[in-house]
């Protein structure tokens, strides 16, 4: 697989003129791309495992004439290896838990599958503005703003910030999971409302699944892309529907289900994509009991959560709030997925606001 790089796309034309450079262009295994669509012809069309490393070979006269060009297109293409690298270490971790999920979910959806939904539920008063709840730190500020108008949102949880709301009394409308590791059924302990409707990635964690059907008939599996999930689909009458999980964000699945539900505005709370004030997770996360059940005078909940906070090597964003190269390709996927479905958006307040360009439904 070669990816030939030039200035410009009207460079790129201009050689197609030349009968031998045509003749390459044109074979299926070469593509052509400039600075501005390089990052995405790489990460389309880059497997790891498939093609192995990834060499970089400038033509010699080019680079003579095109030097600082050259600094910035290698710049890119580091970075985008580094962004592949990150998301391939996922897959070869992830990858038989994955197998081994979607073959258990599968068999409990072929047992379910007549009240398998493939439309999103949505409430009947569409003028409400979907909230979608993360995790992180500012959440224990901007939640003032749930509780005091909570009937104007429509609520869907990621599955780390259910426990959050419980600690305030906020029932979810809906509440996504996407996470693979049985760990995803304790963000559930202590939920008692049948009425919030469940969504699990079909690569999710059978264990969360199991734990919430003995507690709800609302329990439904979406697919956010894995090619197993995809090609198993195909044999359902009631298919999983599809989910948009950026590079495997919840938050970002949670809102692309508020998307493809129809609403036209989404706010964002606690979508940190940093550790703030010197902390990870807002209050009220699993974390908090799984860290002090076992706690001692040498090694308390703080320190733990000390060794969560310094797993990475960590870079000042501004005063008290730090982040690190993962929490950032996050938050740079998330703007990308806004970008991509033609959406404006803004902070205020700690929280994203989205809004469609789409008439709602």
């Amino acid at each position: 697989m070669v990816i030939a790089v030039e200035k410009n796309r009207e460079d790129i034309e201009l050689l197609r003129q030349i009968p031998c450079v045509k003749e390459i262009i044109n074979d299926k295994r070469v593509e052509t791309a400039f600075p501005d669509n390089l990052e995405q012809k790489i990460s389309e069309t880059y497997f790891p495992a498939l093609y192995g490393n990834l060499s970089i070979l400038p033509q010699r006269m080019w680079l003579n004439e095109n030097k600082s060009l050259a600094e910035t297109i290698i710049g890119k293409i580091n970075d985008t290896l580094k962004k592949i690298s990150s998301d391939f270490s996922v897959q070869a971790h992830f990858g038989k838990l994955w197998l081994k999920n979607i073959f258990s979910n599968l068999h409990t959806l072929a047992k379910s599958n007549s009240k398998q939904k493939t439309d999103i539920c949505i409430p009947d008063d569409m003028q409400k503005t979907a909230a979608i709840i993360a995790a992180g730190p500012t959440i224990d500020g901007t939640i003032k703003k749930l509780l005091v108008r909570r009937n104007e949102y429509y609520i869907i949880a990621t599955d780390t910030a259910t426990g959050i709301l419980r600690e305030y009394e906020i029932i979810p409308d809906a509440a996504v999971s996407i996470d693979a590791q049985w760990l995803s059924a304790t963000h559930y302990i202590g939920e008692k409302n049948q009425d919030i409707f469940f969504i699990s990635d079909i690569a999710g964690s059978p264990s969360a699944v199991a734990f919430l059907k003995q507690k709800s008939d609302n329990v439904i599996f979406c697919r956010t892309g894995h090619p197993l999930s995809e090609f198993a689909s195909q044999y359902f009458s009631n298919p999983p529907f599809l989910l948009t999980a950026g590079s495997g964000t919840v938050t970002i699945a949670a809102a692309d289900l508020a998307l493809k539900a129809g609403f036209s505005k989404i706010e964002i709370f606690g979508a940190d994509f940093a550790y703030s004030n010197g902390k990870a997770y807002a209050k009220g996360t699993y974390l908090d009991p799984l860290y002090r059940k076992n706690e001692s005078r040498l090694e308390n909940a703080e320190t733990k959560f000390d060794r969560l906070l310094f797993r990475t090597e960590l870079k000042e964003k501004e005063k008290t709030v730090y982040s690190n190269s993962v929490l950032e390709s996050y938050r740079k996927t998330l703007i990308q997925w806004i970008e991509s479905n033609g959406m404006k958006w803004g902070k205020e307040n700690d929280c994203y606001v989205i809004e469609s360009c789409r008439t709602s439904r």
